[in-house]
């Protein structure tokens, strides 16, 4: 440990100028808010004061690992404040918020520090066989859902089903939605229609759905608890998958990142389990079945393959020597196998291929954005018109508006559209980024609530944080079980109740898991966990894929909502046998 610390007196003199520069800031990006104006100078003590704390601290890797964290985190803050009272950054809110997060970022490190210390010393370990501890959680889980799942029988329409089930029924297939996902609909929609009701086969599948679920979980459960999960940790990890209302919601929903989120899950698990057990790595059953699962992951979402792609790259630039061929050749495996399994149910099914639109959500957004911003007063605005004709129906939390009818379906349109891109981004860097942060801020910014109101198109027609609705275009039967549990689960989630209640509403927020994994990638940094770090950065490969899709809504984000808790969880379990402190 190298001991870099601060006296109490230049710690105390440098923090509370930091914290009123900070508060400044804070009161110039909200346009001095006077319904703020009586929370600015507790603000101030408690920035003075984890400011104190983080500067008085002689572990200079620690104060970088978790002062980096807090840095990004109060940016975020200040983007997010500038884009809820303003509408947009513009250069000054730029450098406002780069000079917040450089303030208040050492307080916010502070805390993260406090609460790494206070989670380091959970010391009871829990005392469960795995094998029990498998089977316990797995019949809790269901238990605790099955209300959701029987008030939702056959399961949950929206979102995309209507798509996947016009393929199926019309035999017209399309890669824009994963084929091995419409492929796995179809099994059970086929047996519902043998059995004389398609809507049964799909009641099935939510059922199949929701126990494959509940597997990983218990799986990544009982891990947990054999490598000294803490006890009360874990009881709060258990709490949280069968009581957090998104879980059952999500098992009964037919999209298709439910299944993917479980794969997500399991081989978070399993990349964590090769590192720290070298016998696995010798197991050639093993490393096959984790190079499935990587592929199976890959083929229930399309953007997951380059996530894994990024992950190769950074595995060879900053993990080959301390991971491993064997790991790394799993990751590569599984890599090219989805690929091969991709190319051969196209070929099987006939399969189109999904529309190039799905990657030029943000350029679309941003040429939007200008158009949205100047219209025909400048003379791009024709030439953005031409490239991307909806550009008019610019919606800043959402690209479907625009991409829907971008030019871009040939090589020489592409190419086009891709110059004028490049070009204006030289004339309009504000209103870029602008588009970019509106756009995806509900994974970023802790008090953004359009991430919840994305999906309401028509007046009077709630969506709200999770779809809970029925698509009678699907053909399947219409949830007529317990009404007064779907009254309530629509006041709170369609109609977006739930915001008012603070620990629902947060737990329920994207924004909290995408922090959630900050802390965890920088403690293990600090702690030097190779396991949690690689698995952390495999989280992180594929939510950046996210910060380039339509938009943030909460089923994009369900991977981490299950894998970030377990790599805590991991983290508090090894604190135990390292010394806090001590790298």
């Amino acid at each position: 440990m190298k001991e870099s610390a601060l006296n109490a007196r230049r710690a105390t003199l440098l923090s509370g100028l930091c914290a009123f520069f900070a508060v400044f800031l804070l009161s110039w990006l909200t346009g001095f808010d006077n319904t703020r104006r009586f929370g600015w100078l507790p603000a101030a003590a408690l920035l003075w004061l984890g400011g104190s704390l983080f500067w008085r601290n002689p572990d200079r890797r620690l104060k970088i690992a978790f002062g980096l964290f807090g840095v990004f985190f109060m940016l975020a803050m200040g983007l997010g404040l500038r884009l809820e009272f303003h509408g947009e950054t513009g250069l000054w809110g730029l450098v406002a918020s780069i000079g917040l997060g450089i303030a208040a970022g050492p307080a916010a490190g502070g805390a993260a520090i406090a609460l790494f210390r206070a989670m380091s010393r959970l010391s009871r370990p829990l005392h469960l066989r795995t094998g029990h501890a498998f089977w316990l959680v797995l019949a809790l889980l269901m238990l605790c859902w099955s209300p959701v799942l029987v008030a939702y029988f056959p399961g949950i329409t929206g979102y995309d089903m209507d798509f996947q089930v016009y393929q199926i029924v019309s035999g017209n297939y399309s890669s824009h939605h994963p084929l091995l996902h419409t492929l796995f609909l179809e099994a059970f929609y086929r047996l519902g229609a043998a059995l004389g009701s398609p809507s049964l086969g799909y009641g099935l599948h939510t059922l199949m759905q929701a126990l494959l679920l509940a597997c990983s979980i218990a799986y990544a459960m009982a891990w947990l608890s054999s490598i000294g999960c803490p006890r009360g940790l874990w009881v709060a990890f258990w709490v949280f998958f069968a009581l957090s209302p998104q879980h059952a919601i999500m098992a009964a929903s037919g999209t298709k990142d439910i299944l993917f989120a479980a794969c997500m899950l399991t081989v978070a698990v399993e990349i964590c389990r090769l590192i720290l057990e070298p016998s696995r790595r010798k197991r050639k059953r093993v490393l096959l079945a984790d190079a499935i699962l990587i592929a199976a992951a890959c083929m229930f979402r399309n953007n997951a393959i380059y996530g894994f792609i990024v992950l190769v790259f950074v595995s060879f630039l900053f993990f080959r020597r301390k991971l491993g061929r064997r790991v790394l050749a799993v990751i590569l495996a599984g890599a090219v196998i989805a690929e091969a399994g991709m190319m051969a149910l196209s070929a099987a099914t006939g399969a189109v291929n999904g529309s190039v639109r799905e990657l030029m959500s943000i350029p679309c957004q941003q040429l939007a954005r200008v158009y949205d911003r100047y219209g025909l007063s400048i003379p791009v605005g024709y030439e953005i018109r031409e490239v991307l004709p909806d550009a008019e129906n610019y919606a800043p939390d959402r690209a479907d508006f625009t991409k829907r009818s971008a030019k871009v379906t040939t090589p020489e349109r592409m190419t086009r559209f891709l110059k004028l891109w490049a070009r204006e981004a030289l004339h309009f860097p504000i209103e870029y980024i602008d588009a970019f942060l509106l756009n995806t801020c509900g994974f970023w910014y802790v008090n953004d609530f359009t991430f919840a109101t994305t999906y309401d198109e028509v007046e009077g027609s709630y969506v709200g944080c999770m779809v809970l609705g029925h698509n009678a275009s699907t053909g399947i039967d219409e949830p007529s079980l317990l009404p007064g549990l779907r009254a309530l689960f629509g006041e709170l989630f369609s109609r977006n109740g739930y915001q008012r209640f603070p620990v629902l509403w947060l737990l329920l927020h994207p924004a909290l898991y995408t922090w959630l994994l900050g802390f965890v990638l920088a403690w293990a940094w600090y702690c030097r966990n190779r396991s949690a770090l690689f698995a952390g950065c495999m989280l992180l490969s594929y939510l950046f894929t996210l910060l380039m899709g339509p938009c943030a809504i909460i089923r994009y984000q369900y991977y981490l909502m299950l894998a970030a808790p377990v790599l805590l969880g991991l983290l508090c379990a090894q604190a135990r046998h390292t010394p806090v402190g001590k790298a």
